[in-house]
């Protein structure tokens, strides 16, 4: 099916699919624009299943707008927020990229990134979800494209000297810092969301504010002190991860006053978007810079050591599978160690 655009500039963008395959072209009349899509429906239509498909003028644009259509964006498809902004940033900025050029098309990507001001790890992600998509054209919709041309331009990063290793966050909310957002928050008298007690909850059980939103009533056990955690979050294991975690310190306490009088329904029914945004907004008028909503698990977690907890049981309460990834949310120092020795 071919589709026709009037853009911004007055030409006309036609696209075209035909079982999954995609091209796209700008013209100065509709006329022109509808001539050419006609033609080319034709040649999508006669080329040949189980041989790929050499599409002349196809652009990796025009496929990442097809994963986007087919996958990314599918009704009940769990895409991050992350990739998503990526992959529109992608199709718009790779649109006139064809597909025979994409090495050096590539390389001027990088360079136009870098002049923006994007970082090796911001850049190397863009590539990563490049490649995924490369791949997915090449063996899924059969297009005749260097599925490996995203992940040479991503090893090449290093010899441009650009440092792709997400680097460990250090920020954690001080008491003072903390102090001041509660105040904040209480003077607010239009501020329907219980932000200082969704903060204390978070702080109390190192939850990701996307798990908080989503608890639901039903699913905490009063009498055990825990909570079952729906598909929590788990780069292996996307679906039906469900965990149940301990309710520690007083957390249970505000899980009851949060909850009153009812039985069913999400504990803290809000949007996690616009529990956020309230967070940022009163972290920007606080003047608190670099404090994200996130840090709270990172100040959890190490609370957690710090009580003593052994590496196991922690990681029944924050969800991670490795040390690895559990060491990253923690922040003990040298005086932790003295504190712990002189306990015993």
């Amino acid at each position: 099916m071919a589709s026709i655009t009037k853009l911004q500039s007055g030409k006309y963008r036609a696209r075209v699919r035909v079982g999954g395959q995609y091209r796209g072209e700008s013209f100065s009349t509709k006329a022109a624009a509808k001539r050419w899509a006609a033609k080319i429906e034709g040649q999508l239509v006669d080329s040949s299943a189980g041989i790929k498909c050499k599409v002349a003028g196809m652009t990796v644009g025009n496929l990442v707008a097809a994963y986007r259509d087919e996958v990314a964006e599918l009704p009940g498809a769990k895409t991050g927020r992350t990739k998503l902004a990526s992959l529109k940033m992608l199709e718009t900025r790779l649109a006139d990229l064809r597909l025979e050029r994409i090495d050096a098309g590539l390389d001027q990507f990088i360079t136009r990134r870098q002049k923006e001001g994007a970082g090796g790890v911001t850049i190397a992600a863009d590539l990563s979800f490049l490649s995924t998509v490369l791949r997915w054209a090449s063996v899924v919709k059969n297009v005749a494209v260097d599925e490996l041309a995203a992940r040479r331009a991503r090893s090449a990063l290093t010899v441009r000297g650009m440092d792709t290793r997400s680097h460990q966050r250090d920020r954690m909310p001080s008491g003072d810092e903390l102090q001041a957002l509660y105040g904040h928050w209480a003077a607010m008298k239009r501020q329907k969301i219980p932000m200082e007690r969704i903060t204390k909850f978070a702080l109390a059980t190192g939850m990701r504010l996307g798990e908080i939103c989503r608890i639901q009533i039903d699913d905490i056990n009063w009498d055990a002190r825990s909570v079952m955690i729906r598909e929590r979050k788990d780069p292996k294991h996307k679906d039906r991860n469900d965990q149940v975690v301990p309710l520690v310190g007083e957390s249970i306490d505000l899980a009851r006053e949060q909850a009153g009088g009812r039985k069913s329904g999400r504990l803290f029914p809000y949007d996690s978007k616009s529990v956020g945004t309230s967070f940022v907004r009163a972290t920007k008028e606080l003047g608190f810079p670099g404090l994200r909503f996130h840090d709270m698990r990172h100040a959890a977690t190490t609370e957690f050591f710090r009580m003593g907890l052994p590496i196991h049981l922690v990681a029944i309460i924050t969800g991670h599978k490795s040390w690895e990834n559990l060491r990253r949310y923690t922040e003990l120092t040298a005086k932790d160690v003295h504190n712990h020795l002189a306990r015993k």
